[in-house]
């Protein structure tokens, strides 16, 4: 059985995709839910078949009493092309269930929702092998604290301004249900010290008080501050093994970026680089073209950078010798080139796509 990839790299993959094409966002739940044609009894399941209150409508309790049905509409937008699906929980707040008695089923709905996305994630992955991703929904009141709500009464108030505020404390309870559901173990938090956004003097100050308000560090000099040369990139062991696949990716489709620039990004040797593109590498039949953003080996940015200074650097000897450049989409990055990424893993053959360094790179070795 397929499993899906790990979670620590679900935020550079979702990166890498949204730069190559346009994600796709499921549809509306309640349109789906609609054609359930659930009655009374239907809502209520066996668990709140006695319920003191008519619940029909309250979509959301349907991840407890139908979670089948609300997996299976999930499963169903994967199937039909969408990359990302909202869990059902969109009215899964304290508030909004309070109008079925339900307020202390807010964060057991939240759990279940993003449960059963994920399950449906999971489901469609092993089916096609496709990546989907889950985002956790929380949605506005139902209430109006800004106009009354009944016609004869102008001063008339379903719940105060005081009422909502003291309600948006609240709201970390139903993000921490969205999170133990499991939609929020694929982003890994970082340390703000260590990342230069605070100092420890800040956090102390927040630590004693706690009205005081963190500020984000910025250097005066940020602005004057210039890029250093990087020394060659340190790959952690346990993404060394997928090296070989993004040098294949840049043999395959930037091969004017000189190996040394390969090199220095992907953290490898140019011995590598030349075993790759020669295909005598060790594990030649098992490599496959893989953008290195999504392999965690570089950020989108770096990739960029990389792809258009090579692009510049023929550009610019491409005219010294009176080449003229093709129409249509070539050196550019692949940010702007839109090249499908699912395209170089599905090909079963990347050798045929192999080519030699059409490029010099005696200015970037010198």
């Amino acid at each position: 059985m397929k499993t899906l990839p790990p979670h620590s790299d679900a935020r550079a993959t979702l990166t890498a995709a949204a730069q190559e094409r346009i994600l796709v966002l499921d549809g509306a739940m309640g349109t789906m839910i609609q054609q359930l044609k659930l009655d009374e009894v239907g809502y209520r399941g066996e668990r709140f078949k006695d319920w003191h209150r008519d619940v029909r409508g309250n979509n959301d309790l349907l991840v407890l009493t139908r979670p089948d049905a609300i997996r299976d509409i999930h499963l169903q937008y994967f199937l039909a092309g969408a990359d990302i699906c909202e869990t059902n929980t969109f009215s899964a707040t304290s508030i909004v269930m309070a109008d079925y008695g339900m307020e202390a089923l807010a964060y057991e709905m939240n759990v279940a929702g993003a449960r059963l996305a994920r399950e449906a994630a999971q489901i469609a992955f092993e089916r096609d092998g496709k990546r989907r991703f889950v985002a956790g929904a929380l949605g506005p009141l139902n209430k109006t604290a800004s106009m009354s709500t009944d016609v004869n009464n102008p001063g008339h108030r379903n719940v105060t301004f005081d009422q909502i505020a003291d309600f948006c404390g609240l709201h970390p309870l139903e993000v921490k249900g969205i999170a133990d559901g499991e939609v929020a173990r694929d982003i890994r938090g970082a340390d703000p010290i260590a990342n230069g956004q605070l100092n420890r003097d800040e956090l102390d100050a927040a630590e004693k008080n706690p009205a005081y308000r963190m500020k984000v560090q910025k250097s005066r000099h940020a602005e004057l501050l210039k890029p250093v040369k990087k020394a060659p990139r340190y790959t952690p062991v346990s993404r060394r093994q997928d090296r070989p696949d993004a040098i294949a990716w840049f043999v395959r489709n930037h091969p004017e970026v000189p190996d040394s620039q390969v090199a220095r990004l992907l953290g490898t040797t140019k011995a590598t680089i030349d075993q790759v593109r020669d295909r005598t590498h060790w594990n030649s039949p098992n490599i496959k073209p893989v953008d290195p953003v999504t392999l965690g080996l570089a950020t989108q940015l770096e990739l960029d950078a990389v792809v258009r200074k090579a692009a510049d650097k023929k550009a610019k000897d491409d005219a010294r010798r009176g080449i003229v450049e093709p129409e249509g989409d070539t050196l550019r990055p692949a940010s702007e080139t839109g090249a499908a990424q699912g395209a170089d893993q599905d090909d079963p053959e990347p050798e045929t796509a192999y080519v030699e360094d059409a490029g010099s790179d005696d200015e970037d070795e010198a």
